[in-house]
């Protein structure tokens, strides 16, 4: 996509915006060169009115990059004379427009006010006839930074406009092709209607070239490698063949407009760094994803054309059972991996946002060469929950750039927010991502901390049906680290489960807006698309329908009256310990884990945690509960403490966790208050009761225990 500055000349030709919008016709436009690119202004336009005394007058500059205009002035040459009548400017701007006018109340008469177009400055020196010339200087020393008609006396501009065209200035001296002129009196006798129905509005667009030269070395970064200095945003960007070839280093963001690659070596793009085009791209780049060690890994190809049988043939894959080798794609139709198998042909390239599983036989780069995807990416994600399946997706970043993740990396334009902003294509807002250090899932949501996915980075998605997965060219950044960057305001709790040699973890934030019960976007689910053998997770305070999470938020506030179901899964006989690490913790506030098995609460703190060996396998919730409250908790408490979690895990299965013996009863109502079940059990921790006999509708669940009577309402559903 190519990138434009729009000035108000293109407003008013090609879209019907408000009166004073479509009358606006002037722009000058000032690049302002210090000594560095990218602090800009330059002259795009201007406007000779036809209204009483040639009015209004208009200038429209554009100012690229952060510039103080009180360092510069504005001079004007009149009737072809010499320049002078210095105007000092005023202001500091960052890449937008400014609007000179010799007179306020007129240029809103015609134009509109400045909150319709932005910054207007009132000059007497703007107030010029079509023969006038201006220019833009640098008070420190005088210098021309940009100029528009020198020694002409012509009135070729009277009672008419004239504007830049694409890709020039700016100008030390007059350079009349840059400029599109239409001529005297093309606007004579136009009221402010006529104005608006006849100017043609032009984009200037501010794009500057630069061609590799590679005369300083191969790093992409160096200015000297360039012919007009490193590319940025503005820049077309060409590579030649040349002897030094250019690479983008671990730790440089590159950004260009469009780019064109001859080199025969191409361009290297080493992990860690990153490159986002924003225009076209032709010619192909090698990104060398670093796999630090022979575990597996999560990886994409970040370009488009690397064929797979080259890959494998190259990049040292481990070999496996029979056949198989390790690189692997995920079928959630199975459920399970399947495995590249060794001799296989004619396999075909990767496909863009298709994630696959990789395994090497030492640490070391994996290389994908191809093109550049300079588009939004769609990709095909399933569930096939309903075949025996699960809705699990593996994909993966299809840029040689950083993407966002959640909200907290960019609050518009990221994975979750585009493609579940109201479960519009997944069953939760969660990425999966996979911890090759603890052989388990890490997951986020738009309660983690800013999370940007890495080029060449695979991860898992939920799907809620058969739909289309948009990755977008507006997702992408540069960052020095795709790594966490931890928040550090909001309450947080960090349980940790461990047995010596693995640890999981499960995260409880306190944040405002979200609830006891289920938060898309805020709560969200441990990986289910593997056995977890060894986890701990939380269930919601309320009404959570037994989802296993591995990040719960509630809200800031009711610490004492907010008991939390945690769940383990460990084998018996494995001594296993439970830690708790508090991040902007309320002050008085004490963490507490209740077995209810043991009839104990133990202190969760620095120097305390909770230590025992199972002596049966742990599944599920049930036992442990965590309390935050600023009283002392000990046995005298379990009298009074009748937390209990009832919710439907399935549309067959009624599930009670927290009655740990006795006999307990349960009574099912239908809305018209009829009982429709009276069943009795022995408490084991969790216990399940069969509802395959019961339509789908609103239950309200009768619980009687030794310590009392609950009620609780459930929703049978399909």
């Amino acid at each position: 996509m190519k990138q434009k500055y729009s000035s108000l000349f293109f407003y008013l030709k090609n879209i019907r915006l408000s009166k004073y919008l479509k009358f606006f016709i002037s722009t000058i436009f000032i690049f302002l060169f210090h000594s560095s690119f990218g602090q800009q202004v330059i002259i795009t336009g201007i406007v000779d009115g036809t209204l009483s005394g040639g009015n209004p007058k208009g200038i429209e500059l554009y100012i690229d990059g952060a510039v103080d205009l009180s360092s510069y002035q504005l001079w004007r040459s009149s009737n072809g004379g010499s320049f002078s009548n210095k105007g000092t400017l005023s202001g500091n701007y960052s890449n937008e427009f400014v609007y000179l006018t010799n007179n306020s109340t007129n240029f809103a008469t015609v134009f509109g006010s400045s909150g319709d177009f932005g910054n207007v400055i009132v000059d007497g020196d703007v107030n010029g006839n079509g023969d006038d010339g201006f220019q833009i200087r640098l008070i420190s020393n005088n210098s021309v930074i940009d100029q528009v008609w020198e020694d002409n006396t012509s009135d070729q501009y009277r009672d008419s406009y004239m504007y830049r065209n694409d890709a020039t200035g700016p100008d030390g001296s007059w350079i009349s092709g840059n400029w599109t002129i239409p001529g005297n009196d093309t606007l004579d006798g136009a009221s402010a209607a006529g104005i608006q129905s006849t100017v043609p509005f032009g984009t200037y667009s501010v794009t500057a070239n630069t061609t590799w030269t590679g005369s300083s070395g191969t790093d992409w970064n160096t200015s000297g490698n360039w012919s007009n200095g490193v590319p940025t945003s503005s820049y077309n960007a060409s590579i030649p063949d040349v002897t030094n070839a250019p690479i983008i280093s671990v730790s440089t963001g590159a950004t260009v407009k469009d780019l064109t690659i001859n080199e025969s070596e191409g361009l290297t793009i080493n992990s860690g760094g990153s490159l986002i085009v924003s225009g076209t791209s032709t010619g192909n780049i090698t990104y060398n994803r670093n796999i630090p060690t022979t575990n597996w890994y999560l990886v994409s190809s970040p370009v488009e054309g690397q064929d797979i049988d080259a890959f494998v043939a190259t990049e040292g894959i481990a070999s496996g059972t029979g056949s198989n080798l390790g690189l692997s794609d995920y079928n959630n139709a199975t459920p399970g991996w399947e495995y590249y198998q060794n001799g296989a042909s004619g396999t075909g390239n990767f496909t863009s946002g298709d994630g696959r599983s990789i395994k090497l036989v030492s640490a070391g780069d994996v290389s994908f060469t191809g093109t550049i995807n300079t588009s939004d990416v769609n990709i095909s994600i399933t569930d096939a929950t309903g075949s025996g399946g699960d809705a699990f997706n593996l994909v993966g970043n299809p840029y040689p750039s950083f993407i966002a993740a959640n909200n907290s990396a960019d609050g518009t334009n990221n994975i979750l927010k585009v493609n579940d902003a109201d479960n519009d294509y997944l069953t939760e807002s969660t990425i999966w991502f996979w911890n090759q250090g603890t052989s388990s899932f890490n997951q986020i949501n738009h309660a983690s901390a800013a999370k940007y996915i890495a080029p060449g980075q695979g991860f898992f998605l939920s799907a809620n049906g058969n739909n289309s997965l948009s990755i977008t060219e507006a997702m992408q950044s540069n960052q020095g680290t795709d790594s966490f960057q931890r928040l550090t305001t909001r309450p947080e709790i960090a349980l940790s489960l461990s047995n010596g040699t693995a640890t999981r973890n499960a995260d409880i934030y306190y944040l405002e807006g979200t609830t006891t019960g289920w938060d898309n976007g805020y709560d969200s689910s441990i990986f289910g698309g593997v056995a977890n053998e060894f986890a701990i997770y939380t269930h919601s305070v309320a009404n959570g329908n037994g989802r296993n999470l591995g990040i719960q938020s509630l809200p800031p506030n009711n610490y004492e009256n907010m008991i939390i179901p945690v769940g383990i899964n460990a084998e018996a006989g494995t001594a296993i310990t439970i830690d708790a690490t508090t991040n902007n913790f309320p002050e008085g506030i004490n963490i507490y884990l209740e077995d209810k098995q043991d009839n104990s609460f133990t202190l969760l703190e620095a120097d305390s945690n909770f230590s025992f060996t199972p002596e049966n396998n742990l599944d599920g919730i049930g036992r442990f509960y965590l309390h935050t409250t600023s009283g002392v908790l000990s046995a005298n408490d379990f009298a009074t403490n009748t937390n209990i979690s009832i919710y439907t895990s399935s549309k067959d299965n009624l599930r009670i966790a927290g009655v740990q013996k006795g006999t307990a009863t349960v009574r099912l109502y239908n809305i018209l208050g009829k009982e429709v079940l009276n069943t009795s059990f022995v408490g084991s921790g969790v216990n399940d009761i069969n509802l395959n006999a019961f339509p789908v509708g609103i239950y309200i669940v009768k619980l009687t225990t030794e310590n009392g009577t609950l009620n609780r309402k459930i929703i049978i559903q399909y």
